[in-house]
C-alpha cells in the first residue's frame, strides 16, 4: 500500500485511514467508522443512536485487510436479506445472474406447466416458501411473483409479518459465502 501523504507533501509518522459516514433516518442518527492504521487489520465501529444521543445498538470488530472487500459485500448482503425479510426494504446489492444461479440454479428460467402444477399442490399443501425456493431451486421471490401470478396470493400478502418471517431465512447458520 502507498503511504498517505500530508498536504505538503510530508509522509505522516505512522499510516492512517480513518474514514466517518454518518446519516440520519426519521429519529435515528447511524455513524460508521473505520480505522486503518497497521498493515493487517480495519477496525469497524457501527453505532445507533436516538435524538438524545443515547446508543441503541453497536457493532464493532476488526477485519484482515484482504478480506475487506468481500466483508463488506457479505455484511451488506445479509443485512439486506435480513430487512428484507423482516419487510424493512430490498436487498441492498445485486448478484450477477451467474452469481445467483450458483445458489438457486433455476433462477430466471422460464416455469414449465409441470413445475407451476406442482408448485400449486406443494403451497397448497402448506409447504413455506423457504422450502418451495430449496425444492424448486428458485430465489423466494420467484416463488412469490409466481405464486402470485397463479392467482394463489394476493399482492398484499407478500408483505412479510412476523409470523411469516421464518420462511424466508435459511435452515442452517447464515455462512458469508452463501451471500457472496
Amino acid at each position: 500500500m502507498t503511504p498517505l501523504m500530508h498536504a505538503d507533501g510530508s509522509e505522516p509518522a505512522e499510516e492512517t485511514v480513518d474514514v466517518v459516514r454518518e446519516t440520519r433516518r426519521g429519529d435515528r442518527r447511524y455513524r460508521i467508522r473505520a480505522t486503518y492504521n497497521d498493515e493487517q487489520h480495519v477496525q469497524l465501529d457501527v453505532r445507533i443512536f436516538d435524538d438524545s444521543g443515547a446508543t441503541l445498538g453497536r457493532l464493532s470488530g476488526a477485519v484482515d485487510v484482504n478480506d475487506v472487500a468481500a466483508s463488506g459485500r457479505a455484511v451488506a448482503s445479509l443485512l439486506g436479506a435480513i430487512a428484507a425479510a423482516l419487510g424493512q426494504g430490498t436487498v441492498v446489492e445485486r448478484l450477477s445472474v451467474g452469481e445467483v444461479r450458483r445458489r438457486h440454479p433455476n433462477a430466471y428460467e422460464p416455469w414449465s406447466p409441470e413445475d407451476e402444477e406442482r408448485l400449486t399442490e406443494r403451497y397448497q399443501a402448506g409447504a413455506s416458501i423457504k422450502r418451495l425456493a430449496d425444492e424448486f431451486g428458485r430465489q423466494t421471490g420467484g416463488i412469490l411473483s409466481r405464486l402470485k401470478r397463479l392467482n394463489l396470493i394476493a399482492t398484499d400478502k407478500t408483505e412479510n409479518t412476523s409470523e411469516d418471517v421464518t420462511d424466508f431465512l435459511p435452515d442452517e447458520p447464515a455462512r458469508a459465502e452463501d451471500y457472496i
